[in-house]
């Protein structure tokens, strides 16, 4: 099922904020006028189909990432995805994070 024009204005955003870009970092990356996508992301716009090629090259996302609802993501997979994207640094301060997280788990049975 496809989502609504509401829905893929706040799946833009909540990409783009989760990769920690600005909307002006964002336009440098994709080549997407910040005015514009401040006009897409609060659905005022709608957009081509190339304007969406650049949306996802730039998000490092597919075009179903945006357009299609779909059932909850399993946790493991949308781990994998987003560690995926992460430079050796961050996956290294990642891991200390997670050993310390293991660290202080209670023992699993």
């Amino acid at each position: 099922m496809y989502r609504s024009r509401e829905q893929i204005a706040y799946r833009i955003r909540e990409c783009r904020e989760a990769d920690g870009l600005t909307r002006e970092a964002f336009e440098e990356l994709s080549g997407v006028s910040s005015k514009f996508l401040y006009e897409l992301e609060t659905a005022q716009k709608d957009m081509t189909v190339s304007t969406l090629l650049k949306i996802c090259t730039a998000l490092d996302r597919t075009p179903d990432d945006l357009l299609l609802a779909r059932e909850a993501e399993d946790p493991d997979e949308a781990l994998l995805s987003r560690l995926s994207r992460l430079d050796t640094a961050q996956k290294q301060m990642l891991l200390g994070f997670a050993d310390v997280m293991l660290r202080q788990a209670p023992a699993s049975s």
